[in-house]
C-alpha cells in the first residue's frame, strides 16, 4: 500500500503502548519531511491482518491528503478568531470595570480574565474543533477503504474502538461531542444498506466529486474507460467512474461504459 501511493516506507514503527493500554491505536506524526505512520503492539497483537490493513490504509490516507499540515492550519485559524474575539472582549470588560484597574492588555493584573475569555471561547468552539479533526478522519477512512480494500476488516476495527468510544451516539452528541467518526457512523459508511422505496429500486451509493489526479494517487487503476479530464465541468455532460462492485451490482454480465444511471438525493 505504501508503494502504491507513492510513500517511501524505509522503516516500520511499532509503539509499546501495551503497559498502559489495551486499547488499539495507530496515528501519523510529524511535519515537513518528518512524518511518520506508528502502530501500537495492541493493534498487531488483538486485530486480524485484514483489520491492520484497514487501519494501515487509514493512516496512509491521513499522510497522503496531507492532514497535518491541514489541521495546524485549520485550528491556527480558529486559535486566531478566538485571540481577535477576546482582545474585544478583554477591552470592554475593561473599561466597564474600572474598578478592576486593568490599565490595558498589556498589564499583568489582565491576565486571569484573559485566560478566563479564552477558556470560555475554546468551550463555545469545542464542536467546530471536533467537526474539523473528525471531517479529516471520515476523509481518512474513505482513502483507506479505497487503499485496503479491506471493509469487513475495517468494520470489525471500528467495533473494536468501542473499548473507549462510544459506538452508537446520538446525531447531536456525535456533532459536539466526538473528534473521530462513531463507530456506528464508520461501519455504516462501509455497509450502505439498500433503501427501498415504494417504487424504487435504487440502492445508496457514496458519490463523490474528484479531480483527474485522484485515481492516480490512491493507486486505484482504471479498469474500463477513461479518466477525467479537465474538459468535464459543472456545466457540461455529466461524466460518471463506478467501482468494479457496482458495475457487478447492476450490470452483471455486462460491459458498464455507456451505461446511463440516475443519481438521486435522499
Amino acid at each position: 500500500m505504501a508503494r502504491a501511493n507513492a510513500i517511501t516506507a524505509d522503516d516500520v514503527y511499532v509503539v509499546d503502548q501495551s503497559r498502559q493500554t489495551t486499547r488499539i491505536s495507530a496515528n501519523v506524526s510529524g511535519l515537513l519531511g518528518t512524518e511518520r505512520i506508528s502502530l501500537n503492539d495492541n493493534l498487531l497483537r488483538r486485530c486480524s491482518p485484514e483489520e491492520i490493513e484497514a487501519v494501515l490504509g487509514h493512516e496512509i490516507g491521513h499522510y497522503v491528503l496531507n492532514h497535518a499540515v491541514k489541521l495546524v492550519m485549520e485550528s491556527a485559524l480558529v486559535t486566531a478568531l478566538g485571540f481577535a474575539l477576546v482582545a474585544q472582549g478583554f477591552e470592554r470588560l475593561r473599561r466597564r470595570k474600572p474598578e478592576w484597574r486593568i490599565a490595558s492588555v498589556g498589564d499583568v493584573a489582565g491576565l486571569p480574565l484573559i485566560v478566563l475569555l479564552f477558556s470560555v471561547y475554546q468551550f463555545v468552539a469545542t464542536p467546530v474543533n471536533n467537526t474539523i479533526i473528525r471531517v479529516n478522519e471520515y476523509e481518512a477512512d474513505i482513502f483507506g477503504l479505497n487503499a485496503a480494500r479491506q471493509p469487513d476488516g475495517f468494520a470489525n476495527a471500528a467495533l473494536k474502538l468501542g473499548d473507549y468510544r462510544k459506538l452508537d451516539p446520538g446525531p447531536i452528541e456525535e456533532l459536539i461531542f466526538f473528534d473521530h467518526p462513531s463507530g456506528r457512523t464508520r461501519i455504516f459508511n462501509v455497509f450502505l444498506p439498500d433503501l427501498h422505496g415504494p417504487n424504487d429500486k435504487g440502492i445508496v451509493v457514496d458519490v463523490a466529486r474528484v479531480a483527474p489526479e485522484y485515481f492516480a494517487t490512491i493507486g486505484a487503476p482504471i479498469l474500463q474507460g477513461r479518466n477525467f479530464t479537465s474538459v468535464e465541468t459543472p456545466k457540461s455532460p455529466g461524466v460518471v467512474i463506478v467501482n468494479a462492485a457496482m458495475a457487478r451490482k447492476f450490470w452483471p454480465n455486462q460491459n458498464a461504459i455507456g451505461k446511463r444511471i440516475r443519481l438521486l438525493k435522499y
